[in-house]
């Protein structure tokens, strides 16, 4: 096991609280306490931002 992040996703001045990977779409969706969910690519570039998706809920 290799200890050095694959990459590191910023944009968050939160702590994230969920992360959802998909290979296939080549993207990664990160939220965080302070409501805002970021698109990025797998190589971490922020594609674009959500801001307080409070009509989002969890099962």
């Amino acid at each position: 096991i290799n200890p050095s992040p694959a990459a590191i996703l910023t944009g968050h001045y939160r702590e994230i609280t969920c992360l959802w990977i998909s290979t296939e779409l080549g993207i990664v969706l990160s939220g965080s306490e302070q409501s805002l969910v970021l698109q990025h690519t797998l190589n971490s570039d922020i594609l674009r931002s959500f801001e307080n998706p409070s009509k989002i809920s969890t099962p």
